[in-house]
């Protein structure tokens, strides 16, 4: 099993984590993170760095935050990746589904885990994740549509600047509306649309970094 450095066990969290071994076919259980938050800014940063727990399906894979796996498993796909320094755990994990594995969500093996508390910190916690992604080519679904909102943003510039601005002011909105309801305060309407534009530059800055250092 696994936890990082700077989370806080929930005091059931050893005994939740290990209890789908019970079943022989279950060979990785996927625990769940909770941010922990001081301020509404932090509020705002979990939406960006955590998978709420509303969103969570089967098809979760985990953080290395909360995870188990047997033994068996992570010695027959030779356990983690060692030469990256961020991503290795859905690196991991990725490889460990893709073998067959049988994985077991258990939200209630619960970790906590502190937010960055200023937006420098934020974007360079965005950067460094996406240049981890970018050496392990781990390319998120939501990375590829990142690049081709830009990217039709991009041609927009010089086929009309009217449509820009408007699919801009729409997607400032859909900044908000998507994650608003996990913050509930008013200062969220400067927060979200400022984290989305500070985690759009620095995925895509820190993607194509993780590409050119691994070629």
């Amino acid at each position: 099993m696994a936890t990082d450095a700077g989370c806080s066990l929930d005091k059931k969290w050893l005994e939740r984590i290990v209890l789908p071994f019970v079943d022989p076919k279950i060979d990785v259980v996927a625990g769940f993170y909770r941010p922990v938050t001081h301020n509404v800014f932090e509020k705002c940063l979990a939406c960006y760095t955590c998978v709420m727990s509303d969103r969570v399906t089967d098809t979760f894979l985990p953080s290395s935050r909360s995870v188990a796996f047997r033994k068996s498993a992570w010695k027959k796909v030779g356990g983690y990746p060692e030469n990256l320094d961020t991503c290795e755990d859905l690196v991991f994990a990725r490889t460990l589904k893709n073998a067959d594995y049988v994985f077991k969500v258990q939200k209630n093996a619960i970790v906590y885990w502190p937010q960055r508390n200023n937006i420098l910190e934020a974007g360079k916690q965005f950067f460094n994740y996406a240049v981890g992604d970018g050496q392990a080519r781990y390319i998120r679904s939501n990375t590829w549509l990142l690049f081709t909102r830009y990217f039709v943003g991009f041609l927009l510039f010089f086929i009309s600047k009217p449509v820009l601005i408007a699919c801009f002011f729409l997607y400032i909105l859909w900044s908000i509306q998507k994650n608003y309801k996990y913050v509930k305060d008013w200062r969220a309407y400067f927060y979200l649309p400022l984290l989305q534009l500070v985690s759009d530059i620095c995925v895509i800055a820190g993607t194509a970094t993780g590409f050119i250092r691994n070629l």
